[in-house]
């Protein structure tokens, strides 16, 4: 039923910013108030970051074919397309298996 179901959407949180040195947390959320941190951006040198699954993300979400515990990606597109793919199924975030 279209009523009951639950959107999830993903939000980017700007953590640090101080000498170029950015921390950056991806959560994901849905319409219930439930939201999981499922990716951690971090600076690794000028102009580069490296981001990469939490385990938090894992332990709701599960391993599936595309993201396990050491998933990391190396751009910020990689990780949008990722989060879109991730919340595009909907569903509550409590209630979440994915199936890879």
């Amino acid at each position: 039923m279209a009523a009951d179901k639950v959107l999830m959407g993903w939000e980017e949180r700007v953590i640090r910013q101080e000498n170029g040195k950015r921390l950056v947390h991806y959560h994901i959320r849905d319409t219930t108030g439930n939201s999981v941190l499922a990716v951690v951006g971090t600076y690794r040198s000028v102009g580069h970051m490296i981001y990469s699954v939490t385990e938090d993300f894992i332990r709701v979400f599960g391993f599936t074919r595309t993201v396990h515990s050491g998933t990391k990606w190396l751009t910020r597109r990689e990780v949008v397309n990722w989060l879109v793919s991730v919340t595009s199924r909907g569903g509550p975030i409590a209630n979440s298996r994915a199936n890879g």
